[in-house]
């Protein structure tokens, strides 16, 4: 019997990934994203016997299935609340620690079946499928790529990766081991197809130094957007913080995350909850932990001597501040994330209304397209298939072999046959 893969959702888009691999009556998906689109968040990808709300959800599935997560951004998660609860759901450790933490504080979807870790390295055999993870450098705790054996195919899957971010090491090991295992087909992202190198971009070792220079010609206020599920950024935030002796002001929710991996709150300090929305648990956790609250009247006092945690929901606090004219505002991929949300107009609308400088302080969690095809070539695989990108035709060797996978196609172990080498021509 020959494995089968599918593609549901994931190969022209920027996330939304959901791939399946069956063999005999077993079969694994991975991931569960959803695509950003504002007009369709209903929307989802018709894969059978899945979602508890699916015309066929009262039909019992001839498969046993396990859904794998390889971290928890929303284009790789977003549909996870509406499977079905007897569905098991596998994550890195790290994944499922964040996705807890996000759900106690009120930031996390609500899950229709609750999770199980894997630890790194460990494999799950579930029928004849056994799944590994390791762990790959990303803009987020948990990321992991997959490898995935069964009797008759050896599959990577790379999830999101990068070179540049503060452990390219991680990325490095999962394709040395990656190379060892010989896998007969590597999916790989392709988010950055049209970056071929990080020429533009900033490292996010960079991000500190660049900040800091800044703030020291910066004589009034400071304000900062980032990505609640990236508690590393905020802790350059911290240090850029403690360089240029401000005090760094978070929102509760956010205070409530990052207190479980920085290494210490002492220079932190934290709206007060009478000035935005937090849920019982996180106000149980300012309460009974003695953080250090803050008044909208005590930054409007002393706002140079603040760098404050300002995300674009929150917007309505710039009315309790005052004059904020001349002041710097650290968009660090926080939402929004530019000009494809509606809402981004808006955004720096108000920015502008206010006389306060948009700056952009983010550093990409994908990897340009030279990075990628370098991992490509560490892991040799006999045959290659791009996802994760609005142009996956650009990510691709004339050295390796390629499939442009297709939806409604299933590929075996024989179809991997046909895959033949990409001409220069074809990478353009």
């Amino acid at each position: 019997m020959l494995t089968n893969l599918q593609f549901y959702a994931g190969l022209k888009t920027i996330g939304g990934t959901i791939v399946e691999v069956t063999h005999d009556r077993y079969r694994l998906l991975f991931d569960m994203g959803k695509v950003f689109d504002p007009e369709a968040v209903y929307e989802r990808p018709i894969v059978p016997w899945v979602f508890a709300d699916a015309d066929d959800a009262k039909e019992e599935s001839p498969y046993g299935t396990m859904i794998a997560i390889s971290h928890h951004h929303v284009d790789h998660t977003g549909l996870l609340p509406y499977i079905r609860k007897e569905i098991p759901v596998v994550m890195s450790e790290a994944t499922y620690n964040l996705m807890a933490l996000l759900g106690q504080c009120g930031l996390g979807e609500a899950q229709s079946t609750k999770p199980k870790s894997l630890a790194f390295r460990e494999t799950l055999t579930w029928g004849a499928i056994k799944l590994t993870f390791y762990p790959v450098d990303h803009d987020i705790p948990g990321a992991c790529a997959m490898l995935i054996e069964t009797p008759d195919l050896r599959l990577v899957y790379t999830g999101d990766f990068r070179l540049h971010g503060l452990h390219p090491e991680w990325t490095w090991e999962f394709a040395d081991a990656a190379r060892c295992f010989a896998p007969d087909l590597l999916l790989i992202e392709g988010t950055r197809a049209d970056s071929e190198d990080n020429r533009d971009v900033l490292k996010e070792e960079e991000l500190t130094a660049f900040m800091h220079g800044l703030l020291l010609r910066q004589q009034g206020g400071a304000f900062f957007t980032t990505y609640p599920r990236n508690p590393e950024r905020i802790a350059i935030f911290a240090e850029v913080a403690r360089r240029t002796k401000r005090k760094l002001l978070l929102h509760p929710a956010h205070a409530y995350i990052y207190s479980n991996f920085l290494a210490t709150m002492d220079d932190v300090y934290v709206w007060s909850p009478e000035y935005v929305s937090v849920n019982d648990q996180v106000m149980a956790w300012l309460e009974t932990t003695g953080q250090k609250i803050i008044t909208s009247a005590a930054i409007k006092a002393d706002l140079s001597n603040w760098l404050i945690d300002l995300p674009f929901a929150d917007f309505y606090l710039w009315d309790a501040l005052g004059d904020v004219s001349g002041s710097i505002y650290f968009a660090s991929n926080g939402s929004p994330l530019g000009p494809f949300d509606p809402s981004y107009a808006i955004f720096t609308k108000q920015l502008e209304s206010r006389g306060v400088s948009l700056i952009y302080a983010g550093s990409t969690g994908h990897a340009s397209r030279r990075d990628i095809l370098e991992i490509a070539s560490k892991i040799a695989p006999e045959v290659m298939m791009p996802l994760h990108s609005f142009k996956p035709w650009r990510i691709g060797a004339t050295t390796i072999k390629r499939i442009m996978p297709e939806y409604e196609k299933s590929y075996d172990r024989n179809a991997l046959k046909t895959a033949t080498y990409p001409k220069a021509t074809d990478l353009l």
